[in-house]
């Protein structure tokens, strides 16, 4: 059949656009992988949009993602209002407070790891037609619920650490100081509460601040951008703390019982890097794309995200090293 022949709707439509826009993803893995279909890639409709411009614009993540590492795929052609891809995308993403592994931004990210470039038009003109600032009474009624949600688990999470600070694992001595504070275990079970105290303490703080309608928008987004992170960090800690505090227990009695809740804990730790699994398939596009380049910029995340999970467990165990150094000095 001739590549002119192809079977077009009324709008100028391909199947693959179609396919596309039906999230059939078998059939644009199957026009993806077979090479004589390879022609097919970037046809434009009769408004000048390729497959890849209308998953970009649906925001199907896993549908731009088979586009995105096919190499055939040419990320740089204009549709007839002069838009690349990366312009598209960029149109899609609203000013305001967003999950940065939302697909849009994934998808976006990716077009500019992969130098996508912008369209033939003016970029500040562009930024005056698509790139206008949210509405900010949307913007503050969305940042007021998120709040309530966020602070609702903060709370929580601050009353637990505040409680286990005065019920300690183990049983209190006639001197009331807990039978097992000379342990190397408790002192790092003691580290790791009174940071899942502090973190949520301090998510607490920017939550007020993030649901206070006297405050400009902006400033609450900074704000409940800075208390997302903290409760994540309380979120580890106490985790942390959890597990410490119930190795310390039953490791006199119930060793093998002891290791095997530490291992499960850190295995349910991988549950932090939830999001950046959902971005396999972007890495994955974006190796076919940019080979080792893909792997340093995955990589970094991974390190990220790492620190992000595990710092509280390895700041514990310093903190327990350094006052276990303290105590001994003191000893005659």
């Amino acid at each position: 059949m001739s590549h002119h022949c192809c079977v077009r709707d009324i709008k100028g439509r391909t199947f693959l656009h179609v396919a596309v826009e039906k999230k059939k993803w078998n059939i644009v893995a199957l026009a993806c992988q077979t090479p004589s279909l390879s022609w097919i890639l970037n046809m434009q409709d009769n408004k000048g949009n390729t497959a890849l411009h209308t998953s970009v614009m649906l925001g199907h993540q896993d549908i731009f993602c088979l586009l995105l590492e096919n190499q055939e795929v040419r990320l740089n052609m204009t549709n007839k209002k002069g838009e690349t891809p990366l312009d598209l995308s960029q149109s899609k993403i609203c000013a305001g407070c967003f999950c940065a592994w939302n697909p849009r931004f994934v998808m976006n990210a990716a077009l500019i790891y992969c130098h996508a470039k912008h369209g033939n038009r003016r970029l500040d003109n562009f930024e005056e037609q698509y790139i206008q600032p949210g509405d900010e009474e949307k913007e503050s009624n969305k940042l007021t619920a998120s709040t309530q949600t966020l602070g609702l688990g903060s709370v929580l999470m601050a009353t637990v650490a505040f409680s286990a600070t005065f019920t300690p694992p183990g049983d209190f001595s006639d001197n009331g100081t807990p039978t097992l504070s000379r342990r190397y275990v408790f002192d790092a079970f003691i580290a790791a509460n009174s940071l899942a105290f502090g973190c949520s303490g301090l998510a607490t703080i920017n939550l007020m601040y993030s649901g206070t309608a006297i405050v400009d928008v902006p400033l609450r987004s900074m704000h409940f951008d800075v208390a997302v992170v903290f409760a994540f960090c309380s979120v580890t800690s106490l985790a942390t703390a959890f597990v410490l505090g119930l190795y310390v227990v039953l490791d006199p009695v119930a060793h093998m019982t002891a290791t095997a809740v530490c291992v499960v804990a850190s295995l349910l730790c991988l549950c932090g890097y939830i999001d950046p699994l959902r971005g396999q398939a972007v890495a994955r596009a974006l190796f076919r794309r940019m080979g080792s380049r893909a792997l340093v910029i995955s990589a970094r995340i991974l390190i990220i995200r790492t620190a992000m999970v595990f710092w509280p467990l390895i700041a514990s165990f310093i903190w327990a090293a350094i006052s276990g150094k303290d105590r001994h000095k003191k000893l005659p």
